[in-house]
């Protein structure tokens, strides 16, 4: 959808007068992502201006890393000047596939050549920690279409986020299965896929540290992880989500509603939800298991108060049964169980 630069310039000024309001929420922190949509597709002097009230409302000495989403089409040398001005120091590229039928499939309208023209220049201009994400599991799909995207990409990048096809609803895929015309890979093929996936970055020095993920060492992505942690966060934006002080709230997706909650100097939100602490439990739990490395069972107690073993005697059962592993104080997915993870949260739930 093409955004006219009105529209642009109106919403990041909205971005900027929520920033004010939520100041205070910003002054720790470590870690700034820029997504949740495609920013590069802004005109670049409308993302300065976001990135100059950035820079005036935030410790910037604290950030260790500063991520911006782009399109392969986006990046240029201009937005890479602009990016490098304003401390940007991690891309995430849209990429999905290289391969041309499947790119028409999901609908993107790049291709390969502007994907490694975009590597190549963001590497010649010195940003160096580079995400891509790539899309398995689309219907006849074999191993070999994704192990051809990761052989030619693994030369470029630092860090692979590797996610299943998940049909929406509203999406071309998705009216295309319901005309019959569409099939997803069948669950076998995908999980056989998914270990190959897995067994060929880490050949390659790409560590898997969360279910999806893979980085070579000191990439793991730090934002990703506060979310992973169980940490707070804070974020602007329409239908953005903020974590603090045990109090989750969504801003509203409806942009007239976004903008007259700030000009009431009031955000209108779609949720707002108080957590209890069988709700931040049952959370801690969901997000630390998809780690590679598990949950630690002493920050578990430290946190809550409650010893995990006492609370959930039937680990003992799924560690017996091999689908998590126990070693010290870290409690983990065993890798064969990585795939049906979702069935093993359940039990927590």
């Amino acid at each position: 959808m093409v955004v006219s630069p009105s529209f642009q310039d109106k919403y990041v000024d909205y971005l900027i007068k929520e920033l004010k309001l939520k100041v205070d929420e910003f002054k720790d922190l470590e870690t700034i992502y820029i997504g949740g949509g495609t920013p590069s597709v802004l005109k670049l002097s409308i993302l300065e201006k976001l990135f100059v009230e950035l820079h005036n409302k935030i410790n910037f000495s604290k950030i260790k890393e500063f991520t911006i989403e782009a399109n392969p089409a986006d990046v240029t040398i201009d937005f890479i000047n602009l990016i490098k001005k304003y401390k940007v120091n991690r891309i995430s590229l849209g990429v999905e596939s290289l391969d041309k039928k499947k790119l028409l499939l999901l609908n993107r309208k790049h291709n390969k050549k502007q994907v490694i023209n975009a590597l190549k220049l963001l590497k010649e201009n010195n940003i160096n920690n580079i995400n891509v994400d790539l899309i398995y599991g689309l219907n006849n799909e074999s191993f070999n279409v994704i192990k051809k995207d990761i052989k030619t990409l693994k030369k470029y990048v630092t860090h692979f986020s590797c996610y299943n096809l998940i049909l929406e609803e509203k999406t071309i895929l998705y009216k295309l299965k319901e005309k019959g015309l569409f099939k997803e890979l069948s669950e076998g093929k995908e999980k056989k896929i998914y270990y190959k996936i897995i067994k060929l970055l880490e050949r390659n020095g790409f560590r898997q540290y969360e279910v999806s993920n893979f980085a070579l060492d000191s990439f793991a992505s730090l934002h990703n992880l506060i979310y992973w942690d169980f940490n707070y966060y804070s974020a602007i934006g329409a239908s953005a989500s903020s974590f603090i002080s045990k109090s989750r709230k969504t801003n509203i997706n409806n942009i007239n509603l976004y903008y007259e909650g700030i000009d009431n100097n009031k955000l209108i939100y779609s949720l707002v939800e108080e957590l209890k602490e069988e709700d931040e439990i049952k959370e801690f739990i969901m997000m630390g298991l998809r780690k590679i490395d598990g949950i630690d069972l002493d920050e578990f107690k430290e946190r809550f108060n409650i010893d995990f073993m006492e609370k959930y005697p039937f680990t003992r059962n799924l560690i017996d049964k091999g689908v998590l592993n126990i070693n010290k104080s870290s409690l983990k997915v065993a890798r064969s169980a990585l795939f049906v993870m979702n069935e093993i949260l359940v039990y927590y739930m």
